[in-house]
Parts: structure tokens; sequence; C-alpha cells
């Protein structure tokens, strides 16, 4: 993992955001984003990718769902 982009709680995070941080990675190479599957991430990295193909950097997206995904401290 290269960068990390965080928000608040319960909000979106906003496309300009997480093209700063793709931008300041990005080495001339392709990108690949792994975001949580809900409308709002969904849409505002969908934004981002077509930023970034814009700019030549190919992006491939994928969405993950929250299934199966808890803290060792929930499992006794």
């Amino acid at each position: 993992m290269s960068s990390v982009v965080t928000g608040h709680f319960f909000t979106s995070l906003i496309s300009d955001q997480i093209y700063t941080a793709l931008e300041t990675v990005n080495n001339g190479k392709d990108a690949f984003l792994v975001i949580k599957d809900y409308s709002g991430a969904v849409i505002n990295f969908d934004m981002t990718k077509d930023m970034a193909e814009i700019d030549n950097i190919l992006v491939k997206l994928v969405a993950v769902d929250g299934v199966g995904i808890h803290s060792q401290s929930s499992y006794r």
C-alpha cells in the first residue's frame, strides 16, 4: 500500500482528496484502488478514476464489502 486516504465517519471522501493522494504516489505506473463498497465511496472513487485516466493513469477499482471482516476481539 503506497497511500491511504481517510475521512470522517459516515462521510464520503472527496474525489480531489483521493486524486491528490494518487498523484503524490504515482511514479508513472498504473494504480489499483481498493475501497469499501458503499455508494458514496464508489461514486467518488469512480470520479477519481476518471480524473486519473484523463492524465493517462490507468486505474483499476475494486470495491469490497465488510462481510467477514471483524476484529480479533470479537472471536471468543
